[in-house]
């Protein structure tokens, strides 16, 4: 990801890994099969935890769903929760649970 990017920056992060990494206008998926870069809208960005949409990203289909109550950080313009990834590649779907936030 550039250095240049600026703005909210939201990470899935489960294991000590972080698999999805989301800045300014990029976003990284880390699967099995390495490292996929791809542009991402703010409206992709906040359907992330929201709903069971999914953002494409060279080849790969990304959703998250929040499994649990999302901790707001006013004080740091954060917030976080308990949620699941589920990952889409050539037909085989993969899931695995984490934590989702953003700080801004």
């Amino acid at each position: 990801m550039s250095s240049a990017q600026m703005g909210c920056s939201c990470m899935f992060h489960s294991r000590n890994s972080t698999y999805l990494l989301a800045i300014g206008d990029e976003m990284m998926v880390r699967t099995a099969a390495g490292l996929q870069v791809c542009p991402i809208t703010d409206a992709q960005l906040q359907s992330f935890g929201e709903s069971d949409s999914e953002v494409p990203c060279g080849g790969v289909r990304v959703s998250i769903r929040d499994t649990g109550a999302r901790i707001l950080s006013p004080e740091s313009d954060s917030s976080s929760a308990p949620s699941t990834l589920t990952v889409t590649q050539s037909g085989v779907t993969g899931t695995l649970d984490g934590d989702w936030g953003c700080a801004c």
